[in-house]
């Protein structure tokens, strides 16, 4: 068998550097390549984990619209829910006081994921709380003099109101209706008297569960999420809070008294002492809980949504100097039959709403939901009851959209949030 040769007469051997650069254009494409993968994965990953996001807070969503809506949650008890019988959308929701409002927390349950969401919760105003005045009705009129200016719709002893004429001159000016007001006060929920006495004794135990205790004596400065468990921070004498930075899911507790300053930062904390003070401009957002005396010194500023609460068990004194307040001023009796006085000045300006189940002499702007036992005036000669002067009471200069406290109502209203805390 004969084997053909072939013989190519015309080709030419190709350089070695021709080789190398065809290895080398191959790699740069295999990395282009790579890359354009690469890129495209990273993208898709990108896409589910947005997704993922996007559902974790629609179920954090889903929870706390749940947890506005039921009623029957119990304070302190966590529950779990799987919000579509999948399995796989579980989440925690736990209520739990802050002062006169509640907190939502809402609980992703996903271990690598964990997400939280967490809510100040109140109402809105049902129809007591959206009037400007309510006097209980004590078969006497309320007496209007000195350029007392009332505004809007009031419920109001049946003997009406009187004007007097005493070194000034009256004027007042209901543009909406006038109900008749009961003989009793309004009745606030039942759990609020059992609510501050909870505050009182977290101070006063050495352990409760969910609460860390420590001394504030060495204490300057302290930023607690509310994700966390609650610092409560305490003495055995007064506090003195010059200087200090308290931020958070805290409460500060002295047997005596707690003194505020200017140079005090107090944002969302709680304070509970038979006497506390306020020294001359002071600003801060802050609830207070007070056995006997709370004492707001001039030029102060409280933010919404900010309390200042006078739980009085005999001759309790609120005294609110030409100052600004955005929340609510409350005194409410420990025991029947006991008497206690909240007085405000006329340089006052407060917004939100004044309930006071005390006499109640009211001076001052007062862009409120004035809830009133029996108002009064008095000086060194004389001594007048269910009267009023030097005062402007009108709702509707509040803010619009108004959250109060559920403890406040008389019914039931649509709870609602007020804001959202770290």
């Amino acid at each position: 068998m004969k084997v053909r040769k072939f013989y190519f007469k015309n080709c030419k051997r190709l350089s070695a550097g021709i080789l190398m650069s065809v290895i080398a254009l191959s790699l740069v494409v295999a990395i282009i390549l790579s890359c354009l993968i690469l890129l495209a994965y990273s993208r898709r990953i990108m896409l589910l984990t947005d997704q993922m996001q996007k559902d974790d807070q629609l179920n954090l969503n889903s929870g706390l619209s749940y947890a506005l809506a039921e009623t029957n949650l119990r304070y302190n008890e966590k529950i779990f829910i799987d919000l579509f019988d999948s399995g796989r959308d579980s989440i925690e929701i736990e209520k739990k006081y802050w002062g006169i409002f509640d907190i939502l927390q809402v609980r992703t349950l996903k271990k690598e994921r964990s997400k939280v969401l967490t809510a100040l919760v109140g109402s809105l105003p049902d129809s007591i709380g959206k009037s400007s005045l309510y006097l209980v009705d004590m078969n006497m009129p309320l007496s209007v003099a000195n350029k007392a200016y009332l505004s809007g719709p009031m419920f109001l002893p049946k003997a009406g109101i009187k004007r007097v004429s005493s070194n000034g001159e009256s004027d007042i000016s209901t543009v909406a209706s006038i109900f008749q007001s009961r003989s009793d006060f309004p009745k606030l929920d039942p759990s609020f008297t059992d609510r501050l006495r909870f505050y009182d004794q977290v101070g006063k135990s050495n352990q409760i569960d969910n609460f860390n205790m420590g001394s504030i004596d060495s204490l300057l400065e302290e930023n607690r999420s509310f994700q966390e468990s609650t610092l409560v921070w305490r003495s055995n004498s007064s506090i003195n809070l010059q200087g200090k930075k308290l931020i958070g899911n805290i409460i500060i507790y002295s047997p005596k008294e707690i003194t505020f300053y200017e140079s005090t930062v107090a944002d969302n904390i709680i304070a509970i002492a038979p006497k506390i003070t306020f020294k001359e401009n002071f600003s801060g957002k802050i609830q207070v809980f007070s056995t006997d005396t709370i004492i707001v010194e001039s030029g102060c500023q409280f933010n919404y949504p900010s309390v200042l609460s006078l739980f009085y068990s005999h001759n309790g004194f609120l005294s609110f100097g030409p100052s600004r307040l955005k929340g609510f001023i409350i005194t409410t009796p420990q025991k029947d039959k006991t008497t206690a006085k909240l007085v405000t000045d006329l340089g006052a300006e407060i917004e939100g709403v004044v309930c006071a189940n005390s006499l109640v002499q009211l001076e001052g702007i007062i862009k409120a939901n004035v809830i009133a036992a029996k108002f009064l005036k008095s000086n060194p000669a004389a001594y007048y009851e269910n009267y009023i002067g030097n005062v402007e009471i009108d709702i509707s200069s509040r803010t619009g959209f108004f959250i109060t406290s559920s403890l406040l109502n008389t019914k039931k209203n649509k709870r609602s949030i007020i804001k959202w805390l770290n």
